[in-house]
């Protein structure tokens, strides 16, 4: 079988996973299995209480957006363990080493203060013990609550990608060191301001990552042998916008194995051997009325649907009409796409509603998200309005009138909600992180039905995890393990 025969049957794989459902389920990578933020978990109890469902535990692990990476079999290398990066404090900031901090000189970072290290921290599953924790850098300084990268597991493997470029393997059971690689040392990359972002996607023989290039208004993407760390190749191209936080996606687009990436101001799919550009589609060009704005799009990621359709947003801020300030109006919006030739086409266009982050999920033929789109030249915020979009044209099926949904507790001021919120789908209901409430509800077309919720301080940007009938989430320093298996207990 060839290598691009490989790639296909695994992706194949991966959708038949998710549709066929299983009691339990590994998440072994950022949004999950086919990278969907979609799990297969049946059987968890979602008839949560006021005060929440039980507590297992809960583990220091540091500051962070990124979420965890599970496996659940004690029997497999790794197995029973999570994996999770976060900056933890540093004792003393004057006598540590400094390192390498040129990443983070220019802009709002220069002069603060460097008093934290990154770690990759593994926690067992059952008791919520730190086993062992890998430094990724001796002292950084937290940007926006970095590092804000997940950690991706392959085998007996664990991948993490480090805010100052660092790319590093790592042995699952133990966290000894297999290879490392600066990606700014080694090959040119950049990571300012928010530093380097994206999760590791790890395959049988390559591991892909994004970053930025130094070139000015450059990004590239960066395949490395997964068992060496050896370069594999890398393609590199002049695209504006801010760095890129989008992680890359292994799909089977236009009949063949793509790496399909969100670079900022356009969507482009690689082959997967040799990084040659399978295709392009351009924003700019496809919309030159965003042409002059700041992408905000950076942290975007194309999601891909059974029947080939891409759905992808951008987030770009220009100037209103009559307006020299650029934040007084958006061009944002969801784009559908296909991939038919070699060539990207844009299918249908919404210009009403371009989501945030994580605030989007694509179920059952529609999109699910979180409106982050502006409403008027003042720059008025549309925040948390959750939106279904028909994915056949585009078009909004309804729009709540605000967040939360009727039955959660609406005590919190508005501006002390997350404007971030996340969305994890499980067993036909999702699992909505807004900041200060985790709350399950269950969405359709017609509308969406407050189930259950709880109050609990959470981490922006960061999604919620639910592996063999545990929900992890992130709140603070802290990483938080409820038991949502059938007979937990306090």
């Amino acid at each position: 079988m060839s290598k691009a025969a490989k790639l296909t049957a695994m992706l194949v794989t991966l959708w038949l996973a998710v549709a066929a459902g299983a009691a339990g389920e590994d998440w072994t990578q950022f949004r999950g299995p086919g990278r969907q933020n979609a799990t297969a978990e049946t059987g968890w109890l979602r008839d949560w209480p006021e005060e929440g469902p039980p507590l297992a535990w809960t583990a220091e692990v540091g500051s962070g957006n990124g979420t965890v990476a599970v496996t659940t079999d004690p029997a497999l290398p790794g197995g029973g363990l999570a994996y999770i990066q976060g900056c933890l404090r540093v004792a003393d900031p004057e006598s540590a080493p400094v390192g390498d901090l040129r990443g983070q000189e220019a802009g709002e970072l220069k002069g603060k203060k460097a008093s934290n290290r990154e770690m990759l921290s593994c926690v067992e599953v059952s008791t919520g013990k730190v086993r062992w924790q890998y430094e990724l850098h001796p002292q950084v300084v937290i940007s926006y609550n970095s590092p804000h990268a997940t950690p991706s597991i392959h085998g007996a493997r664990v991948y993490g990608h480090g805010q100052l470029g660092v790319l590093a393997c790592v042995h699952a059971a133990g966290g000894e060191e297999i290879w490392r690689r600066n990606l700014v040392e080694d090959h040119g990359t950049s990571v300012k301001k928010y530093g380097a972002a994206g999760s590791p996607l790890v395959t049988e023989e390559i591991v892909y990552v994004i970053e930025g290039a130094k070139a000015q208004k450059a990004v590239g993407v960066y395949a490395f042998d997964k068992d060496t760390g050896s370069a594999a190749w890398q393609a590199v191209y002049d695209i504006g916008g801010q760095n890129p936080h989008g992680s890359p996606l292994l799909a089977t687009v236009d009949g063949r194995a793509t790496i399909l990436c969100h670079l900022g101001e356009a969507a482009v799919g690689l082959d997967p051997q040799s990084g040659a550009e399978l295709w392009k589609l351009d924003y700019m060009e496809e919309f030159p009325e965003c042409k002059g704005g700041r992408v905000y799009s950076s942290e975007s990621y194309p999601m891909v649907m059974p029947d080939g359709l891409i759905v992808d947003r951008i987030w770009n801020d220009v100037p209103a009409a009559g307006q020299e300030n650029r934040s007084a109006g958006s061009f944002g919006r969801t784009v559908g796409f296909r991939v038919r030739d070699g060539k990207a086409e844009v299918v249908w266009q919404n210009t009403d509603v371009s989501a945030y982050f994580l605030g989007n999920q694509i179920w059952d033929g529609h999109l699910y998200c979180f409106n982050n789109r502006t409403t008027s030249k003042a720059y008025t915020w549309a925040r948390n309005r959750l939106t279904c979009l028909d994915l056949k044209d585009g078009q909004v099926r309804w729009m709540s009138e605000d967040w939360p949904l009727p039955g959660v507790k609406e005590a919190a001021k508005k501006w002390e909600r997350n404007h971030e919120p996340t969305i994890l789908v499980a067993d036909g209901v999702m699992i909505i992180n807004d900041g200060l409430e985790l709350v399950v509800a269950r969405c359709s077309p017609e509308g969406c039905e407050h189930l259950g919720g709880f109050t609990v301080r959470l981490t922006a940007y960061s999604s919620p995890v639910l592996a063999d009938g545990r929900l992890f989430v992130r709140g603070g320093r802290d990483l938080h393990c409820y038991d949502l298996r059938a007979g937990a207990g306090p």
